[in-house]
């Protein structure tokens, strides 16, 4: 039988020095915050039952009504927006989340009446203005 030549590869202390700067670099890349935006949860039901008991209880038109609730919606969706992009998370209602995401059910709340004492302010401005016209030039 012929002996082989055998022909000196990469060593061993090679292998293991590429597996370990591998597992370096997989470690950095997993402990690396990409800054993603966390999650939380909004208790929905919890806003929509509170504003259809203010709608029972103020006994108006079938249009006023109409008219709040396309406020609400509209003043719902900027405070989302706003409290999202406040804290840096993403809302999804507390039925989609199993557990563990912080609730912004408060703050979302907050401000909708913040924006709602907006709207009742500039309606008093209009309705002052239409009983009380400025002078013309």
């Amino acid at each position: 039988m012929r002996d082989r030549k055998l022909f000196p590869g990469p060593g061993i202390e090679l292998w293991i020095a590429t597996i370990g700067i591998g597992a370096f670099l997989l470690g950095g890349l997993i402990d690396l915050d990409l800054g993603a935006p966390r999650i939380g949860t909004v208790r929905l039901d919890e806003l929509a039952a509170e504003m259809i008991e203010r709608t029972i209880q103020a006994d108006e038109s079938d249009h006023a009504i109409a008219e709040a609730a396309r406020l609400w919606a509209m003043d719902l969706e900027n405070a989302l927006d706003a409290v999202a992009r406040r804290h840096g998370v993403v809302l999804l209602s507390v039925e989609a989340v199993a557990a563990g995401a912080p609730d912004y059910t408060d703050r979302v709340r907050e401000a909708m009446l913040a924006r709602q004492k907006t709207h009742a302010g500039l309606a008093a401005d209009e309705e002052r203005r239409a009983q009380h016209p400025e002078p013309g030039p």
